[in-house]
This record gives C-alpha cells, sequence and structure tokens, in this order.
C-alpha cells in the first residue's frame, strides 16, 4: 500500500479517536464476557467472530501507528501496518457484527464494540473497500432527501392503495384519510420501514386508537449507518428531524 493511502487512513483513524474512543480502545481485558452474549459468535464459534476478537482488528492498527510501543516493537504488542490482508480483516470485523450492542450490555466497562467497529468502517469507506450494496442505498436515501418532492406523488399513490388494506383489517367505511400524510401539528410523525406491512398494521392500531398521527415520506433504516459513513448517516436522520419540525409534530415514532 502507497505511503499516501496509508497516510489517509490514519487521518481517517485520528478524527475518531476523542475520548471515549481511546477509553475503549484500551481498557479492554479480554475477559471473555462479551463472546456468550453475541449471536454472531454463538452461530460461527471463532475468536475472530468474537466482540473482542472483531475490535481486536482495529486495536492492533491503533496500537501500530498510534502507540510507542506499537512503532518501534510491532511484535511486542500485536501491532499491525496497513496491507491488503488487514484491510480484508477490517471488512469482515466490521460486517460480521449486527451492531446490537448486547457485548456493550454485559461489558463490566461497558465498551462499545459497535463505535470501535466504526473506525473500520470509515477505513474501509476510504479505502474503497465497503460493500457495494450497503452504499448505493445510502447514496439512494440521500438522494430522496435531497430531492424528496420529486418522489412525493408516486408515494402518494401507493398510499392509496394500502390505505384500502388498512380498511379491510378494521372494516372501515371508506379508505380515505386512513394513513393521513404532511399532517401538520399531530401528536405523532409515524417513520415505517421500506416494507408495507411496516405501514398497514401500524395504521391499523393508530385508526383503531384514533390517534392523532401522520405518516413520514422517509423510511426508518438508516443505510449511511450501516454502511460506516456517519455523514450520510447524519444526513438520513436529519431527514427525518427536519419533516418533523416542519409539520410540528410532537413525537417521532
Amino acid at each position: 500500500m502507497d505511503k499516501e493511502k496509508v497516510l489517509e487512513l490514519k487521518q481517517v483513524i485520528e478524527k475518531k479517536l476523542n475520548r471515549p474512543m481511546l477509553y475503549y480502545l484500551d481498557l479492554c481485558t479480554r475477559c471473555g464476557l462479551c463472546y456468550d452474549t453475541c449471536h454472531a459468535y454463538q452461530g460461527i464459534p471463532k475468536k475472530e467472530y468474537s466482540p473482542v476478537g472483531r475490535a481486536e482488528v482495529v486495536r492492533k492498527v491503533f496500537r501500530k501507528y498510534f502507540k510507542p510501543a506499537g512503532k518501534f516493537f510491532p511484535w511486542w504488542g500485536d501491532a499491525q501496518e496497513f496491507d491488503e490482508n488487514l484491510m480484508e480483516e477490517l471488512r469482515e470485523a466490521a460486517f460480521s457484527c449486527t451492531g446490537c450492542r448486547r457485548c456493550t450490555m454485559f461489558c463490566p466497562f461497558g465498551i462499545d464494540m459497535p463505535y470501535i467497529l466504526g473506525i473500520a468502517k470509515e477505513l474501509l469507506i476510504a479505502y474503497g473497500n465497503a460493500p457495494e450494496e450497503l452504499v448505493m442505498l445510502a447514496d439512494g436515501a440521500v438522494e430522496k432527501g435531497k430531492s424528496v418532492d420529486m418522489f412525493k406523488e408516486g408515494y402518494k399513490g401507493v398510499i392509496k392503495d394500502l390505505e384500502k388494506e388498512v380498511q379491510k383489517l378494521i372494516n372501515a367505511p371508506s379508505s380515505e384519510g386512513l394513513i393521513p400524510m404532511e399532517k401538520k401539528g399531530a401528536n405523532i410523525l409515524f417513520v415505517g420501514l421500506s416494507g408495507a406491512h411496516s405501514i398497514v398494521y401500524p395504521a391499523a392500531i393508530f385508526n383503531a386508537a384514533k390517534e392523532d398521527w401522520t405518516l413520514s415520506y422517509f423510511e426508518a433504516v438508516n443505510f449511511g449507518f450501516f454502511a460506516g459513513d456517519s455523514e450520510k448517516a447524519n444526513f438520513i436522520a436529519n431527514r427525518i428531524i427536519n419533516e418533523a419540525k416542519e409539520l410540528g409534530v410532537k413525537e417521532i415514532v
């Protein structure tokens, strides 16, 4: 790997080294309590699929470039420099974790393993080795946020069809207005997932409960988060926040 790319990747890590991250990278005692909490490790019981095993890939790079012992005596502290094999290890570590944070809940020190793996994901993005499907989905969500007016009419047509399904579920006399959109001052802005099931059944419940609600134009899933791109993740989340502010709703669900 050329020196310019190594320098770029080092800068990616450096930007992530706030106080919590330094704490998480330094404090692990390798006690192994996280092993039993990880469903990925239970499915593939190998050290590299354990929470501590995944985080250790990031720690090896951190020690190499940001710890004196790793810089001068890499064999002593199990430090490793950037190369093709390491980037593959980072990819496997980052995307075999679901981000559920069960390991964090059971860690006696509260070490946030997915937070550490955020470094791995950002390194993969900078290196151009992030999963293409996730990157495309994140880009699509960003574009939808930038030009939502282009999607509105088509989406309203889809919702009209879903209102008929809600009507059947609750035996309503009409399907009109069963899934309200752009309703200002509602109590709830409901943000569904991508599938129709995540809208139809909640809509039936809201109508049965006579709740004052409105449906978001956006989906709840944040592909920027899964891809590990913090800039895109923030943009995707802010689409919903800005929509809620514009409508003046009381709560996002």
